[in-house]
């Protein structure tokens, strides 16, 4: 059996398929998840392997690219994660330290830093081999305690904890 795009994707994120969820579906949830570590992998090409830091705008551009290039085997995964999608996606990140801005203006990951979300939930940001954390994948971030929690987030956790909800963690 051949191995495609969306197995090592989700390999990779450690993600399952929902129960009766389609493959563009599935390819659109891998693909939101995967921008986080696009994002911050575009931070890093400054040429000064990341010291630096990036303009935004570059790398919203080149998380679209990649985004394009999954929606030649997906169209799905162009037709939900739009510019404007992309560009909220890269502000929210901004917004919980997972990029940070600096001086400059610029882009930069940060280092892998625990955060408390709710009460009883932490997720680590910063740059991370999302195979190698212990917790639950769930949309952009790893998260670790009680998952359920997670209903009660609003605003820019809620966009990076989920697609369209976190009832799938």
């Amino acid at each position: 059996m051949a191995t495609t795009l969306l197995d090592v994707m989700a390999v990779d994120l450690r993600l399952m398929r929902a129960p009766r969820e389609g493959d563009g579906d599935f390819a659109c949830r891998l693909a939101y998840s995967a921008l986080r570590f696009w994002m911050q992998a575009h931070c890093i090409d400054d040429g000064y392997g990341g010291a630096l830091g990036i303009a935004q705008e570059a790398v919203e551009r080149k998380a679209l690219q990649w985004v394009r290039s999954v929606g030649m085997a997906y169209p799905e995964v162009t037709a939900r994660l739009v510019p404007r999608l992309v560009h909220d996606y890269c502000n929210a990140l901004v917004a919980v330290g997972d990029l940070a801005v600096t001086d400059d203006g610029l882009l930069r990951c940060t280092v892998p830093h625990d955060v408390t979300i709710v009460p009883g939930v932490t997720t680590t940001l910063g740059l991370v081999d999302p195979s190698q954390e212990d917790g639950v994948l769930c949309g952009a971030m790893v998260v670790r305690g009680k998952v359920g929690n997670l209903n009660r987030l609003g605003g820019t956790w809620r966009m990076l904890c989920g697609w369209d909800t976190v009832s799938h963690c």
